[in-house]
């Protein structure tokens, strides 16, 4: 995890994933552990974030 210093943004924390492919992204956003924390964690324990998907 990664602590955000620029005044010119609200969020204090931030963190990256890299994904060696498209599929790695799927298998892994689809995977049963991924979506029970993001259900019962993230869910109601995030108020407010921002994603932003990179590719190259």
């Amino acid at each position: 995890m990664l602590r955000q210093v620029s005044p010119k943004c609200d969020f204090d924390y931030g963190f990256s994933m890299e994904f060696e492919n498209q599929e790695a992204y799927e298998a892994y956003n689809a995977h049963p552990s991924h979506r029970s924390f993001v259900q019962e964690r993230w869910e109601t324990e995030v108020a407010r974030f921002q994603e932003i998907d990179l590719v190259e």
